[in-house]
């Protein structure tokens, strides 16, 4: 019947009642239904995601675990669709941030996100990395202070052997 109403609230659209999609068409062979979707609503971050997660030799359940997703929602958004009821079928779209976190596991990038258009994506990647560069930068002013420290201790030592003292 084709697209019955839209829910921006999840990113999603509900479809209905196609006549490809029936357990009687799929019973032998149910996982030629999920690859028959997977190849109708895979959307091109899903495909990059799942690529990136494969070259990195990781599972669904445990990139999702490394994202803070569950893995069921992983895979609704990796493969575009989630089936809520029997006859069924929602097209998925990934919210920004949670496929930023999705994209931050697998090592896709800013660029590639932009790339397959969703650079709301993109931007989400970039702030998610730069909270972690805020972090390192605070390791680096750390790390300076001792230094300074230290170059100030040795000024000192310095500065008591030219004039003849001793360092004790």
């Amino acid at each position: 019947m084709g697209l019955l109403r839209e829910l921006p609230a999840c990113n999603c659209e509900v479809l209905s009642n196609t006549s490809r999609l029936t357990s009687q068409n799929f019973s032998a062979h149910p996982w030629r239904m999920s690859e028959q979707l997977k190849a109708e609503h895979q959307l091109p971050e899903g495909k990059l995601i799942e690529t990136a997660m494969k070259a990195k030799g990781l599972s669904a359940r445990k990139a999702a675990s490394l994202a803070g997703i569950s893995d069921g929602r992983w895979n609704q958004i990796m493969n575009g669709y989630s089936s809520k009821r029997v006859g069924q079928i929602l097209s998925e779209v990934g919210p920004d941030v949670t496929l930023a976190r999705m994209a931050r596991v697998v090592d896709v990038s800013a660029n590639q996100l932009r790339e397959v258009g969703r650079p709301d994506a993109a931007d989400a990647l970039l702030r998610l990395v730069g909270m972690e560069d805020e972090a390192d930068w605070q390791n680096v002013g750390t790390a300076l202070d001792r230094l300074i420290n230290i170059r100030e201790q040795l000024n000192s030592v310095i500065d008591e052997l030219s004039k003849g003292g001793t360092v004790g």
